[in-house]
């Protein structure tokens, strides 16, 4: 082969590494971009859920801080009292704060705080209850709407209506059964003889 077919064949060559090595970059920075953009994307979604998680955080903080409120304001701040004192500003301040209670509650999307949450919305019904059991039967002047001191009627509604159990929730203690079932899983100790008397297990 003479020299010009040595130079053609050379730069052919060096032509096809040239392309073949173009090729190559071009196919590594399409990899290296895929993998930037994919660490982007990973990055951004824990970044999406670290947020969502504070926010379900500050959701939760708030709604039982919103609950201790309600209690306090429809007790005028004092809980040593039997009954609520008559006041038409505590009853309409708490039932206020129960409905921005139940609108925040509803706005936590992450299930275990969701479940702490009607933990502590139990706990908070009860006090309630334990506050407006009197009111129930007695106290007949309470509610009534002539005198110096009216209750809001609504506010009433929503406050006495939180005070109950949630009954689409169920009860856990209903998933027991009888109480003979409930002894045979649990056991009563020695130390409730009473109960156990009652119970007829003595």
């Amino acid at each position: 082969m003479n020299e010009s077919g040595w130079g053609i064949l050379i730069n052919s060559g060096a032509a096809i590494a040239a392309a073949i090595s173009a090729i190559t970059s071009a196919i590594s920075a399409r990899a290296a971009y895929r993998a930037i953009k994919q660490n982007d994307l990973l990055h951004s979604n824990e970044q999406k859920s670290t947020e969502a998680q504070r926010e379900n955080t500050r959701l939760f903080d708030h709604a039982i801080m919103t609950l201790e409120r309600a209690f306090m304001a429809l007790m005028g701040g004092d809980s040593t009292w039997n009954i609520p004192p008559k006041s038409r500003l505590n009853w309409l301040t708490a039932a206020r704060l129960i409905e921005e209670f139940k609108d925040t509650k509803a706005r936590i999307s992450d299930p275990l705080l969701a479940q702490e949450c009607l933990s502590h919305e139990a706990h908070w019904r009860l006090q309630f209850a334990r506050k407006l059991e009197e009111l129930g039967t007695g106290h007949a002047d309470y509610f009534r709407q002539s005198g110096k001191v009216r209750i809001h009627l609504t506010s009433a509604i929503i406050v006495c209506a939180f005070s109950e159990w949630m009954v689409e929730l169920g009860d856990a203690i209903d998933e027991r059964g009888s109480p003979q079932q409930a002894v045979e899983e649990l056991g009563v100790s020695p130390v409730f003889a009473h109960l156990k008397f009652h119970l007829g297990i003595l």
